[in-house]
């Protein structure tokens, strides 16, 4: 209890799959309830919200 984890998921898609695609990114607190959810793929590089 108390572990911090990551979960990725991964998948293969056609080009028409792609075209109606969108990264969602969800972030939770200490009891997992959710605090956030974002497309944003600069918050994934520097972890800064």
């Amino acid at each position: 209890m108390g572990d911090t984890i990551i979960v990725i998921s991964y998948a293969d898609y056609d080009d028409n799959e792609l075209s109606h695609y969108a990264l969602l990114m969800v972030h939770v607190d200490s009891k997992n309830r959710i605090i956030a959810a974002d497309s944003a793929v600069d918050v994934m590089r520097t972890g800064q919200r």
